[in-house]
């Protein structure tokens, strides 16, 4: 396994709580799917105490609690005709995208994977519809060409080996290139198998 070298955004949460707070000019409402998960199960918390509104989206609510986080029951692979318009009318002005198949042994390699390629799109054109203006995605460690010994951001090069891996760089470049010619806002954080080392359930990041 490569080893992950200085300037890597593993995504612990002091990491992704300063990347998310880092366009904090923007966060008077936020967006986030996943937070159900392992991951973005601590993020609604955390961003709710800057005092944002906070918006959840999903099959599942957030386990959590708090007065200023609000649950939108909805199906992003599977959306019915108001699933994507009810995104825009919320009007959010960050969009946090953290949900993606994740089930163990079978995400590799995944049609889900091509799914949320396409899932992920829509969700960010209908953000953006509604007036979003910074967007941060959640990316993987499968990005990189792991014939590298070391993975150092902007210096090991992209080049995936599986489906997941391939479906998270090419949204990865798509909305880049997008949010650079727009003059978007846009964040994407790998995450590193350190993480899911201490994983406590084998469901997908819904």
């Amino acid at each position: 396994m490569p080893w992950v070298g200085p300037g890597i955004f593993s995504f612990g949460f002091s990491c992704c709580r300063h990347a998310f707070l880092g366009g904090h000019r923007f966060m008077n409402s936020v967006l986030i799917t996943g937070a159900s998960g392992f991951l973005g199960r601590h993020i609604p918390q955390s961003i709710s105490e800057t005092g944002s509104s906070v918006h959840v989206l999903g099959r599942t609510p957030w386990p959590g609690r708090a007065d200023n986080v609000s649950f939108h029951r909805m199906d992003l692979l599977s959306p019915d005709t108001d699933t994507f318009e009810t995104m825009s009318e919320i009007g959010a002005d960050t969009l946090i995208h953290v949900a993606w198949c994740t089930e163990p042994g079978a995400y590799w390699t995944s049609i889900d994977n091509l799914r949320w390629m396409a899932a992920s799109l829509q969700l960010v054109d209908s953000f953006l519809r509604g007036g979003g203006k910074r967007v941060i995605v959640v990316g993987t460690c499968a990005e990189y060409d792991w014939r590298y010994h070391t993975l150092i951001e902007r210096e090991t090069p992209l080049n995936p080996s599986t489906v997941y891996g391939h479906a998270k760089a090419s949204l990865h470049k798509a909305l880049a290139s997008y949010a650079q010619a727009h003059g978007i806002s846009f964040a994407w954080a790998h995450v590193f198998f350190s993480v899911r080392a201490v994983r406590e359930t084998p469901t997908a990041v819904e």
